[in-house]
């Protein structure tokens, strides 16, 4: 039912009308619609980032797969659903990372899990996301690469959806896939950020693609949040992305992307706008 763009429309104005959820300051969600475009890979590059600015910043790993804990290192002893079955118990689950990092780990999700499932895990999710906000000047939720409808509770309370692809065709398919699947969603900042890309023009005619397909097909508009040149995620050893202290230029890209989101109040804003060209 999702699939249908004028279910989705007709959605997307009631509630619109009956009031959209407030957006957390702070919050932030991190996704792929296909896989190996790097969702995990950029939202810990965003958490080292906001880590070494000294600021507080918890990432959550929300993906199926629980990549981002298998990469750290710091695979939770229960899955998702078990860590959020009960929200109140989620503090208890957090782990110290480098700097002002802060991890909230899980193991995979077991195949088994139905779609009903996935809906109450992703609506506590959100809870969770909201209500430890207060505690952090960040809050990332990597929800890994999806394409579907599962992640609309943690999308509709966030400040700013990231949604991660690469040039190929069949990212840029599964980007607005990841896009449509969510409508009705009532986060009002949904940026496309292009990893991988040669430079920012090859960037923006990645996102033109995806965007003008949403604007015609889908009647929203989204924003361009940046690009990332091509990074390895290296190994955890003792950072969340040890890659960016050996590049400089991914380093100042990250730094726009978040400056432009108002994540973080860039001392320095223009001129690492002016370098990541």
């Amino acid at each position: 039912m999702y699939g249908d763009q004028a279910y989705a429309l007709r959605e997307l104005v009631k509630r619109k009308s009956d009031g959209a959820a407030p957006a957390r300051a702070g919050y932030l969600v991190v996704t792929g619609g296909s896989a190996e475009v790097g969702s995990t890979s950029v939202a810990r590059a965003i958490a080292a980032v906001q880590a070494d600015q000294e600021l507080k910043t918890l990432l959550i790993d929300a993906a199926a797969d629980a990549g981002a804990s298998a990469v750290l290192g710091m695979s939770s002893q229960v899955a998702l659903p078990e860590v959020i079955q009960d929200i109140n118990q989620a503090p208890a689950a957090i782990g110290r990372g480098p700097g002002q990092a802060f991890f909230l780990p899980t193991h995979a999700v077991p195949a088994e899990v139905t779609t009903d499932q996935w809906q109450e895990i992703a609506s506590s999710v959100s809870q969770v996301a909201t209500q430890i906000c207060g505690g952090f000047d960040t809050v990332i939720v990597d929800c890994g690469n999806v394409a579907t409808s599962r992640w609309c509770p943690v999308w509709d309370h966030a400040a700013h959806v990231l949604v991660v692809t690469s040039d190929t065709d069949e990212s840029i398919m599964g980007a607005y896939a990841a896009v449509k699947t969510h409508l009705p969603t009532q986060c009002r900042d949904i940026r496309i950020l292009v990893n991988g890309a040669a430079n920012r023009a090859s960037a923006e005619q990645t996102w033109g693609r995806i965007a003008a397909a949403a604007k015609r097909f889908l009647g929203i508009t989204l924003g361009f949040a940046g690009y990332l040149p091509h990074v390895t995620s290296g190994s955890a050893q003792d950072a969340l992305h040890p890659a960016l202290e050996h590049d400089a230029t991914a380093r100042l890209c990250l730094r726009r992307i978040l400056s432009d989101l108002d994540v973080w109040q860039q001392r320095n804003a223009e001129s690492a706008a002016s370098e990541c060209t």
